[in-house]
């Protein structure tokens, strides 16, 4: 049997599974101060089971996390969540990620490929809507 990046418990990714950073050290392991400005901060939520109640296929999970990593580098999966929406409870992985675009120019072309993203998502995980979530933001990492 394959190994999934999805545990039994939570069906978000497991830790080291589904982080898409391979960078090698961050600023916080080398312990210099990098101060981020402009950034959009980026929440998605993503069903866990289809309409019948049936996980998706693992080579879906598997184009999902090549695409968030192209996107965004590196992601949160912060857990599971559930929500009501239409008359059901669903279960959804909620997932936070950072666009580091530089200048407006580039934060629109980012945010029409996470859109584009979402629109092949939508198909893929079969849903009508796809929960899509941006604010600017500023960070740093201390």
């Amino acid at each position: 049997m394959r190994s999934s990046p999805w545990d039994g418990k939570s069906r978000c990714p497991r830790a080291g599974q589904a982080s898409g950073s391979t960078s090698g050290e961050s600023a916080l392991e080398t312990g210099t101060r990098m101060a981020r400005s402009r950034q959009v901060k980026v929440t998605l939520m993503f069903p866990i089971r289809d309409n019948d109640g049936k996980p998706f296929p693992l080579s879906t999970w598997r184009w999902w996390r090549d695409e968030m990593t192209r996107i965004f580098g590196a992601f949160t999966t912060v857990g599971r969540v559930t929500g009501y929406w239409e008359g059901m409870l669903d279960d959804h992985c909620l997932v936070f990620a950072i666009l580091r675009p530089a200048g407006r120019a580039r934060e629109r072309r980012a945010l029409s490929q996470v859109r584009r993203f979402l629109a092949t998502a939508k198909k893929l995980f079969r849903q009508k809507k796809m929960f899509f979530e941006y604010h600017p933001v500023s960070y740093e990492e201390v």
